[in-house]
C-alpha cells in the first residue's frame, strides 16, 4: 500500500505549479503592467564569486600575492650599487609561497648553514619546496609598498641587528624585524642561497646569495642587497630560505660597461651658466660676486652605469681667485642642476685625476700656504669630499 506524501515536502513544486496555472489563466494585456505589479514569484539566491581567492594556507609559510616589484634601487635614491642593481625596474610577479624563517624554518631554532647551494636545494626539495629566485627573495623583502629595507625605508639597525659581522642567533628573536609581508629574519642572520645566477659581468657559474649581515649595514642590509658566490661553497654564514609555487621567472642581468674613469664631456652654454649658478649659490667657500665660471665640464664614471657631470672653475677676482669642482649627477644623459658637492682648490683652477682604480678623484689645488690635493670619495651612490692633504715643504704642484 502505497503512503501519501504530506504536500509540504513538495511545497516548492506546488508554488510553481500553483503561479503557473494562475498566470495561464490571465487574460492577455494590451500593454505592461507598471513595475511595482510585476508578480515576481521567487528568486533563487546567488552567491557572489571571488575572482581573486585566496590561496589555502601552507603550514610555516607566507604567500606573497601577484603584484609589482620596484627592482633594485631607483637612481635618485642612496645608497646602491649601480653596477649590481638594476634601477628601480618595475616587475609584475606572480603570487608565491616563502618560507617564514630560514631553514629548518622554525621560531626558536638556529638556522641551519655550511651547505653548498645544490643541498640548500635538496633540503627544500624534500618538503615539496624549491629555493627562492633572488627577486622572489627581494619582493617579499620589500613588501607591498617597495621599502628599502623590510622594516621600512629608513636604516635602523636595531631593528634586526645589521651593522656587525653575521652571526647566528634563534629565529623569531627580533620580533620587529620583518616585511610587511610577515616574513621574519630576512636580514641580521645568515646569507640566504637563491636558485638564481649572477648576471652582473661575471662568471656565469656564479650564484647569488640574498639577506645576511655585514660592517656596512645601511648598504647590506637593504632588500636589494645580492652577493655573488660560488654555488659549491659551504661557508657557516651561508643557510637557505624556501619557497613554493611556479617559479617566476624574472632574473637581475646588469650590463657592466668599462668607461673610462674620466673625460672632457660636451656642454652647452646655457648649462654651463645653470651649474656654474648653482656652485655659486650652494658654496660657502665661494664669494658671492663676480660670477663663478666654469672652464671645463667632465664626466666622472667612478662604477658602471654611473656618471657624474663636474664643473671646473673659478671667480676670478683680486688678489686672487676662488677655484674648486662643482659635482652633479648625470641621469640617462641629462645634468641634474641640482649641487651634490664641492671641492675647493684655492687660488688654483683645478688639476682633477682619478685614482689608481679610477674609483675616487683627487683634486690638486693651492693657497698662499703650498699646493695641497683633496679626494672626492664616490661612496654607494654618495659623493664625500675630504680633507686637505699638504704635501712636504718642497712639494711641487702636479
Amino acid at each position: 500500500m502505497l503512503r501519501r506524501r504530506p504536500l509540504s515536502r513538495f511545497w516548492p513544486l506546488a508554488f510553481f505549479a500553483e503561479a503557473a496555472c494562475s498566470r495561464a489563466k490571465e487574460p492577455p494585456r494590451d500593454a505592461g503592467p507598471p513595475a511595482a505589479e510585476i508578480d515576481d514569484a521567487f528568486v533563487w539566491p546567488i552567491a557572489p564569486v571571488d575572482l581573486n581567492p585566496a590561496p589555502p594556507p601552507r603550514k610555516g609559510m607566507v604567500f606573497v600575492p601577484t603584484g609589482s616589484l620596484v627592482a633594485g634601487t631607483e637612481k635618485d635614491k642612496t645608497p646602491r650599487l649601480a653596477e649590481q642593481e638594476l634601477a628601480g625596474d618595475r616587475i609584475e610577479m606572480r603570487g608565491f609561497y616563502i618560507d617564514e624563517y630560514a631553514y629548518p624554518n622554525e621560531a626558536g631554532a638556529i638556522p641551519k648553514t655550511g651547505m653548498s647551494r645544490d643541498e640548500a636545494a635538496a633540503l627544500c626539495a624534500t618538503q615539496g619546496k624549491r629555493l627562492c629566485t633572488e627577486l622572489e627573495w627581494e619582493r617579499a623583502c620589500k613588501g607591498p609598498n617597495n621599502t628599502t629595507y623590510e622594516y621600512g625605508d629608513q636604516y635602523r639597525p636595531t631593528e634586526c641587528a645589521t651593522g656587525v659581522t653575521a652571526r647566528l642567533a634563534p629565529s623569531a628573536m627580533r620580533v620587529s624585524c620583518k616585511s610587511a609581508f610577515g616574513v621574519h629574519d630576512m636580514h641580521g642572520g645568515p646569507w640566504e642561497w637563491t636558485s638564481s645566477t649572477w648576471h652582473r659581468g661575471y662568471d656565469p657559474a656564479v650564484g647569488v646569495v640574498r639577506g645576511g649581515n655585514g660592517e656596512a649595514g645601511e648598504l647590506v642590509s637593504r632588500c636589494a642587497n645580492g652577493m655573488p658566490l660560488v654555488p659549491r661553497l659551504r661557508r657557516p654564514d651561508i643557510g637557505a630560505r624556501c619557497c613554493a609555487g611556479d617559479p617566476n621567472e624574472a632574473e637581475v642581468r646588469v650590463a657592466a660597461p668599462r668607461l673610462k674613469p674620466l673625460e672632457a664631456r660636451p656642454s652647452e652654454a646655457k648649462l654651463t651658466a645653470k651649474l656654474a649658478g648653482a656652485i655659486q649659490e650652494k658654496t660657502v667657500e665661494l664669494p658671492r660676486e663676480p660670477a663663478f665660471h666654469i672652464d671645463r665640464v667632465l664626466a666622472w664614471h667612478p662604477v658602471s652605469n654611473e656618471e657624474f657631470a663636474l664643473g671646473v672653475g673659478c671667480v676670478r677676482r683680486s688678489p686672487h681667485a676662488s677655484c674648486g669642482v662643482g659635482v652633479f649627477r648625470t641621469q640617462d644623459g641629462e645634468v641634474d642642476p641640482t649641487l651634490l658637492a664641492f671641492a675647493s682648490s684655492g687660488f688654483w683652477n683645478a688639476v682633477v685625476k682619478p685614482d689608481q682604480r679610477g674609483h675616487d678623484l683627487w683634486v690638486y689645488g693651492g693657497d698662499e700656504r703650498t699646493n695641497y690635493k683633496r679626494r672626492v670619495a664616490y661612496i654607494w651612490g654618495r659623493v664625500a669630499v675630504g680633507d686637505l692633504e699638504r704635501p712636504g715643504r718642497h712639494a711641487v704642484a702636479p
